[in-house]
C-alpha cells in the first residue's frame, strides 16, 4: 500500500469516528438525555441551550414558591431550584452534589434519614426544620420516589411553614391573655397545650 492509500485510509477511519460521536450525539438529543450542547471553536467555547418537551415543566419548577430537589436514593441533591437555594441561603452551585441531610436541622434528620431509606414503599410528609444560614426555618417535606426500581431517583418538595408557626405563636399568646383556665388535649387526652392561667 503506498503512502497515499495510507493516508486516504487514516481519514476514512477518523471520519468514521466523527460520524459515530455524531449519531451518538444526536440519539442523545432525541431522546432527551442532552439539555446543552458545548462548541468549540477558535478556543472559544459555546453553549447551546436545547429546549424539549420538558421546558415547560422546568419553567414550571423554577417558578413555584416551594423548593423543588430530586435526589439520589442516599439523598444527594442532583437537582435544585432557586426557591430551594434561597432557603438555604446558598447559591444552586453549592447546593448540587451534596447530601439533603446536611440542610436538616440535627434535631429531624434521623427521620428524614429513616424515610429517605423507607422511601421505595412509602411517600414521606414531615413538619422539620431546615438550616437557614445561622437559624432555621420551619418547612412541610414532602418526598415520593419516582419509579419503583431500587435506584429510583426522589422527588423532594420543601413548603416553607413560617407563617403558620407565627400563627399558632400568635393564638398561644392569644390564648395567655385569656383570663380563663385553657386546656387543650389531643385524640389520646394527652395535653397538648395550657395556657398560663390553666
Amino acid at each position: 500500500m503506498t503512502q497515499k492509500g495510507a493516508d486516504l485510509k487514516k481519514e476514512v477511519m477518523e471520519l468514521r469516528g466523527r460520524v459515530r460521536e455524531l449519531e451518538e450525539t444526536l440519539d442523545a438529543i432525541r431522546s432527551g438525555e442532552v439539555d446543552a450542547i458545548v462548541v468549540s471553536k477558535d478556543d472559544v467555547q459555546q453553549v447551546y441551550t436545547l429546549e424539549g418537551a420538558d421546558h415547560p415543566y422546568q419553567a414550571l419548577i423554577e417558578n413555584i414558591r416551594e423548593g423543588a430537589l430530586t435526589t439520589t436514593r442516599t439523598g444527594m441533591i442532583l437537582f435544585t431550584n432557586t426557591r430551594f437555594a434561597d432557603m438555604v441561603q446558598l447559591p444552586i452551585e453549592k447546593v448540587l452534589g451534596t447530601p439533603l441531610l446536611d440542610y436538616i436541622c440535627p434535631d429531624f434528620r434521623t427521620e428524614i434519614n429513616n424515610a429517605v431509606r423507607m422511601i421505595g414503599r412509602n411517600a414521606c410528609r414531615a413538619r422539620v426544620r431546615i438550616r437557614q444560614g445561622s437559624s432555621s426555618l420551619p418547612v412541610l417535606i414532602s418526598m415520593n420516589a419516582l419509579s419503583s426500581d431500587e435506584d429510583t431517583k426522589i422527588s423532594v418538595v420543601i413548603t416553607d411553614r413560617r407563617k403558620d408557626e407565627e400563627r399558632l405563636h400568635l393564638q398561644a399568646r392569644l390564648l395567655d391573655a385569656v383570663g380563663d383556665a385553657v386546656i387543650a388535649v389531643d385524640t389520646d387526652n394527652n395535653i397538648i397545650f395550657w395556657n398560663e392561667a390553666a
